[in-house]
């Protein structure tokens, strides 16, 4: 049903950002207030979609971070309509999560700069959370909200639940498992969600936002059941391609190395911000070129000279390799051009041509002249079989 710019608890719905099991989440106006924020409508008809309702607010009223979103408030609709049997959330208005923004990005990943303030950030959130005893239990890129100033938000705390006093590392073995498979450990999938659980989940999520990959890639057409033995079956995969000190931090979210707290881990993470920063995840495309990939010194140094643009460099021939006991090969012949005469060449024969009709013009000439100076007949014929005589030398000669 369209329900857009309906009123509902005295909330004008505008834009509906999300939806799923929880029930759904709107871009909201108060009414005759221009105050605009998230207001969560929750289905709870049941007893325990009012205790999921109930546990979110009180996980939210105790945590104040920046990384967090914030409360406002909450109430049940009483009124008659759609929302009947709903209870809200108004909550701060972040209208991208993470999943989003992975989405709309070329290769689905963040840049290494990003990523470094994405984790920064829900560390900081996870330490907030984890020190007043309250384990999130699903960290994931749909529930990590982006707002307008560009900062993280930790979202959706209605599977978060506190931990009992003095259990280990967080832990509360008497809830049910909730979550998301692909983000859950395989301890978590057993039925251990402590706070180790929340770090795994976000080192899943980090791996995911610079690779593209998760640690459990889920193969095409898998059904549910089979994908949860496969992460319980095989240890998690962290990309080899990946940035070492990358690397490095992600295997300690996921537990590798022994147990860490979120605090400890920001440390860490905040030691080794400069390289991670520097780190490049443009290669997990593959080979780039230099000049792409900011390598500034090694695209200078490819670059041509002014004499390489005006005279480009002869590529270099073709390289053989041979056995070291192989004869070495014969010198390729070096062809000879034919060596062409000047009386060859088309100018040339242009010339012969005007030099013969010069030739018969002049002994025409000569001709003339020489019958009216010389009267026998015979010393002309002389003179004209000398010249031609002379012109047949020239073209046996040419």
């Amino acid at each position: 049903m369209d329900v857009t710019h309906r009123v509902v608890a005295g909330w004008i719905l505008h834009e509906r950002l999300g939806s799923g099991g929880f029930g759904e989440v709107w871009r909201a106006r108060r009414r005759h207030v221009d105050l605009y924020r998230a207001l969560k409508l929750m289905p709870v008809s049941s007893e325990a979609a009012f205790a999921s309702w109930r546990h979110e607010i009180g996980r939210l009223e105790g945590l104040s971070h920046p990384n967090v979103v914030r409360f406002y408030d909450a109430d049940i609709v009483v009124e008659d309509g759609p929302y009947r049997d709903c209870a809200w959330i108004a909550t701060e208005l972040c209208e991208r999560s993470l999943a989003d923004v992975l989405r709309d990005r070329p290769g689905h990943v963040l840049t290494a700069p990003e990523a470094l303030r994405l984790l920064d950030e829900m560390l900081g959130a996870l330490a907030a959370a984890h020190g007043g005893g309250c384990v999130h239990r699903d960290v994931k890129p749909a529930n990590i909200l982006l707002h307008a100033s560009g900062a993280w938000k930790l979202c959706d705390f209605g599977t978060a639940r506190l931990v009992p006093q003095g259990s280990a590392g967080g832990a509360h073995p008497h809830t049910g498992v909730v979550g998301t498979s692909p983000y859950m450990s395989a301890e978590a999938h057993r039925g251990r969600q402590d706070f180790a659980a929340d770090l795994y989940a976000l080192g899943v999520t980090v791996h995911e936002a610079l690779c593209g990959l998760r640690l459990h890639p889920r193969p095409e057409g898998m059904a549910d059941s089979a994908y949860v033995k496969l992460i319980l079956d095989t240890p998690p995969t962290v990309s080899p391609r990946l940035d070492p000190q990358w690397r490095s931090l992600i295997e300690a979210l996921i537990g590798r190395h022994g147990p860490r707290s979120a605090a400890e881990l920001r440390d860490q993470l905040r030691r080794q911000a400069g390289t991670l920063a520097a780190a490049p995840t443009e290669y997990l495309a593959g080979p780039l070129d230099p000049r792409a990939s900011g390598h500034a010194g090694q695209a200078e140094a490819e670059t041509p000279t002014r004499q390489d643009l005006a005279t480009p460099p002869r590529p270099p021939e073709p390289r053989t390799l041979r056995h070291p006991g192989s004869p070495a090969p014969a010198p390729r012949p070096i062809p000879r051009r034919p060596r062409r005469r000047w009386l060859d060449t088309p100018d040339a024969r242009r010339h012969k041509i005007g030099l013969g009709a010069l030739v018969l013009g002049s002994l025409a000439v000569a001709g003339v002249l020489l019958h009216t100076l010389v009267a026998s007949a015979l010393a002309v014929a002389a003179v004209i079989g000398a010249v031609l005589l002379a012109i047949l030398v020239l073209l046996a000669l040419s």
